[in-house]
């Protein structure tokens, strides 16, 4: 048996970090296993659980089939065409964005992108390594992870300025926890380069700083809610940037590429100011806006794997465009036989949604052990709630079930037999056909 609950953190949060927590729990009706299914053969088969004809005795020794059972049809049902109620409108007042649509002001998730990358020390402390080896350690693993999650529909070009930039103040008197001191801190940068390098038709500006830097512990985007906001240069308004600190040394890309995200207008998943493991009870190892870096096992010790659950998540990409409309199956009545294919697949249905109101809804997807899932130590159908109505970095999306770690990892996910009720609606898992796994829903 299975409990679920679903946590709902409710607070209002204008950027992306900080701040203080309320928590709500609700909790789930119970998910069952569902019996396996046999069939009795038209002969003198049957399974030990003998049903008997009137007319005819069967045999108590017939062992039955140890096989499982499709359902009796495994003809998908038909995809909606209007995904409409799905299709959660944004709570204007938030920052950044778990619903539609994104606003315009961030940076386009579609076509070429112009990206430039700076590099700055300091007076205090001086650079060693060329920027080649900084950009190189930081920049394409990061481009191939976006734009392979986009499915093809995002080309981005980063255009480096090969120098070091002599920031006019020692490192620590730069404080980027405030708006107002990390949009001087870019714009010097970008006043710096500019002599050289011709900012008329970029669309965001990655700003690296030292190694050696270690006062920059961490490495914020820039996502200015108005252009006067926004960084000035030969005519242009760039208003979406990152500045890349010194923290997860190890990871730079997977760094660079959660906070590029936050560019393109999507929220943080895990929990702003608390620690491990409640820092990740949203989402645990599932989705790179969460866990940067996905821990093996889904445990605070676990070795860390960027390949163990760091597929985005499918409502991540529906909203950015990458997953297009016919691959949604918005299921808003009680439906059988609803057939979700692999989310690395760009064929067919990639994700299921079930509108609860007109600011949540239940998502469930099918997540194999293949791209940045490779190394999933089993597949099956993540569920998650998504609720427009909180805020970034306080659960406005939230796996649901149970896991044998300290967070979600694969063994949150669903197998072919069981079921789990979330918001009162119930998603039965009944089979599995090749990498395709089939579900049923009841809705109240």
């Amino acid at each position: 048996m299975k409990n679920f609950s679903i946590s709902i953190f409710l607070l209002l949060c204008a950027s992306a970090c900080g701040g203080a927590s309320e928590t709500e729990e609700v909790n789930a009706p119970t998910t069952t296993v569902a019996p396996t299914t046999t069939v009795v053969p038209t002969t003198t088969v049957a399974p030990t659980t003998t049903v008997v004809p009137t007319t005819t005795v069967v045999p108590t020794t017939t062992v039955a089939p140890t096989t499982t059972v499709a359902p009796t049809t495994t003809t998908p049902a038909p995809v909606p065409v209007d995904v409409t109620p799905c299709r959660l409108k944004q709570d204007e007042q938030f920052h950044h964005f778990s619903g539609f649509p994104i606003p315009n002001i961030r940076m386009s998730s579609t076509g070429l992108l112009r990206v430039a990358v700076l590099f700055v020390d300091f007076p205090n402390v001086n650079a060693v390594n060329s920027t080649e080896k900084i950009f190189s350690n930081n920049i394409p693993e990061a481009e191939n992870y976006l734009e392979t999650m986009s499915s093809g529909n995002l080309d981005l070009q980063f255009e480096p300025l090969h120098k070091w930039l002599r920031m006019s103040g020692e490192h620590a008197s730069y404080d980027l926890s405030m708006f107002d001191n990390h949009l001087l801190f870019m714009q010097e940068a970008v006043d710096l380069a500019d002599p050289e390098f011709d900012f008329s038709e970029i669309d965001s500006v990655i700003v690296i700083v030292d190694e050696k830097a270690d006062s920059f512990t961490w490495s914020p985007a820039f996502t200015p809610a108005d252009p006067y906001f926004g960084l000035s240069a030969d005519g242009n308004v760039i208003t979406n940037g990152v500045t890349r600190g010194v923290d997860w040394a190890n990871f730079p890309s997977n760094v660079i590429a959660h906070e590029m995200g936050h560019t393109l207008g999507l929220v943080d998943l895990y929990e702003i100011g608390a620690t491990s493991p409640a820092q990740h009870a949203h989402v645990g190892n599932f989705g790179i806006m969460g866990l940067i870096v996905p821990h093996t096992g889904g445990s605070l010790w676990g070795s860390m794997d960027p390949l163990n659950g760091n597929e985005m998540l499918a409502w991540h990409r529906w909203q950015l465009g990458w997953i297009e409309d016919t691959e949604v199956f918005c299921a808003t009545n009680s439906l059988t036989s609803i057939e979700v294919g692999p989310l690395t697949n760009n064929a067919a249905t990639r994700m299921l949604v079930i509108p609860v109101d007109s600011s949540k809804a239940v998502v469930a997807e099918n997540r194999t052990s293949d791209g940045y899932d490779q190394n999933l130590s089993t597949g099956g159908v993540l569920v998650y709630l998504v609720d427009t109505r909180i805020n970034t970095g306080r659960g406005p999306i939230k796996v649901q079930g149970d896991f044998s770690g300290d967070w979600h990892d694969s063994s949150t996910l669903l197998q072919s037999g069981e079921r789990i009720t979330v918001e009162g609606h119930e998603i039965f898992i009944t089979s599995k056909v090749g990498n395709n796994y089939f579900l049923e829903i009841s809705n109240p």
